[in-house]
């Protein structure tokens, strides 16, 4: 059992399931960040298997609960909207006394007619909502009638490699993305058609989950890939847990997206020290911009993105200019640690505003 102290308190970062995503990887990061910190880190999954596995067990409500007293959590950070939702319902029944924090991962998602009924019923109270992009947080206080002192832009943070990037001779392009049609897969097969008629020895990794619920969308971009005779230059690999190791082989990162928020692949990207070529959407087009360390494409412009890609890939000099910069804007701006640090302290001044004295 970690020993506290008078100024350290308990924290549970909690999440619908343990998929492997984007908001999944920030909760675990955060815990481990603020375990390092010294405090009582805990992460809590509100159910077993894939997000959308199966619907929440309303058992589970009852568990959280005796967990995060028995446990004496006094900082619920939910991650997702689902754990948001049920934190509300049970500090608002069942006496439950805690600082309640919600992570917005979702870019506009929450604009759904349900989401913004909910959202506007069991978010208002929330204590501290933070959203990774700026339009995220223009949103919630909008909707919410929210003030700065509540809603906060908080992105996402990585740890930076400490060496820069090796490029190898090849031509290989990485893209880290759940399969989903959102993340727009049929552009990335057509640039890559493109891309492949000046780049013949081109190799394109498309890394993520294929859940069930889209196994149609999955064989369709299976089918796509063959008609354009991609079969041998466009591999999908599924999960992968050797995702550093594959960006440390990869030539440039790409994002073919026609919605994200502030996704955690490109942040890898830069961090790795990869040039990057991303569409404008969420906060992508303008960290890019900011860092100078790629390109910006419009969503479903093929022909863009293949061009981008090709500059990049036929030019080393530049590329390894670009990914050093990318690299050192992580370090400065998106620093896990340093995000951790910033989030700890509103997390105190959460507690003393509550009257909930660390443990």
């Amino acid at each position: 059992m970690m020993h506290m102290n008078a100024r350290t308190f308990a924290v549970a970062q909690i999440v619908g399931s343990l998929d492997v995503g984007g908001t999944e990887a920030t909760a675990v990061a955060f815990a481990n960040a603020l375990a390092r910190r010294g405090l009582a880190s805990h992460l809590v999954s509100l159910r077993e298997g894939g997000e959308l596995a199966a619907k929440v067990d309303p058992r589970c409500i009852g568990r959280v609960r005796s967990y995060l007293r028995r446990n004496h959590i006094t900082v619920a950070h939910c991650h997702g909207r689902s754990p948001a939702y049920i934190l509300t319902v049970l500090r608002c029944f069942t006496g439950l006394r805690c600082v309640l924090a919600f992570h917005d991962h979702f870019g506009t998602v929450g604009d759904f007619p349900g989401y913004q009924l909910l959202d506007s019923i069991l978010l208002r109270g929330v204590d501290m909502y933070y959203a990774v992009s700026r339009p995220l947080q223009a949103r919630a206080k909008r909707l919410l009638g929210m003030t700065d002192n509540v809603c906060q832009f908080i992105p996402n943070g990585v740890e930076a490699s400490q060496h820069p990037h090796r490029f190898t001779q090849g031509h290989m392009v990485i893209q880290v993305g759940n399969i989903l049609p959102v993340k727009d897969h049929d552009t990335a097969l057509r640039a890559a058609a493109i891309l492949r008629q000046h780049v013949p020895d081109l190799r394109w990794l498309c890394i993520g989950h294929m859940r069930d619920h889209v196994a149609d969308h999955v064989r369709s971009l299976m089918r796509t890939r063959e008609q354009l005779g991609l079969t041998d230059c466009v591999e999908f690999l599924g999960l992968r847990a050797d995702v550093p190791d594959l960006l440390k082989q990869a030539d440039v990162g790409v994002m073919t997206s026609r919605m994200e928020a502030l996704p955690v692949a490109l942040l890898e990207y830069m961090a790795e020290g990869l040039p990057t070529v991303v569409t404008a959407v969420g906060e992508c087009g303008s960290i890019v911009q900011a860092a100078q360390c790629g390109l910006v494409a419009a969503p479903g412009d093929a022909e863009a993105i293949a061009a981008h890609l090709q500059a990049i890939l036929t030019d080393r000099e530049r590329a390894s200019r670009l990914g050093e910069a990318g690299r050192a804007y992580v370090m400065r701006h998106y620093s896990l640690d340093a995000i951790a640090d910033r989030i700890e302290k509103t997390y105190r001044k959460l507690l003393r505003q509550r009257g909930l004295s660390p443990r």
